[in-house]
């Protein structure tokens, strides 16, 4: 059993044990299973092994709805400016959208998280 975390938006308590009664929660990944057989695009188009991500350590992997999703941007800012810290616990980060990148976009990301 989950234990219950209190949320500090009003009204996400109640969205939580919505979720949590659907009983989804019990076929979420934990950590240490495997990934699901698959590939995900790469930023140039390339076809990559979602095993092979893992294949030099643990991967956290982000799903985001595309560029133009405020929050989602919000969350790729927060988690690079952990990014000493994910260094130093060896793992790596890997965003994931159905959007597919726009070059100019993707160049200024890349130059913003490096």
């Amino acid at each position: 059993m989950t234990p219950h975390l209190h949320m500090p938006w009003p009204g996400l308590d109640r969205a939580a044990e919505l979720l949590r009664s659907t009983g989804v929660g019990e076929y979420a990944k934990r950590s240490g299973d495997r990934a699901p057989a698959g590939h995900v695009v790469d930023r140039r188009g390339g076809r990559v092994n979602i095993t092979d991500l893992w294949r030099d350590g643990p991967v956290v992997m982000l799903f985001f709805r595309g560029g133009w999703c405020l929050t989602c941007d919000l969350q790729l800012r927060a988690w690079r400016r952990k990014r000493d810290a994910q260094a130093a616990l060896g793992f790596r980060l890997v965003a994931v959208s159905p959007q597919p990148p726009d070059p100019e976009v993707w160049q200024q990301v890349m130059e913003d998280y490096n």
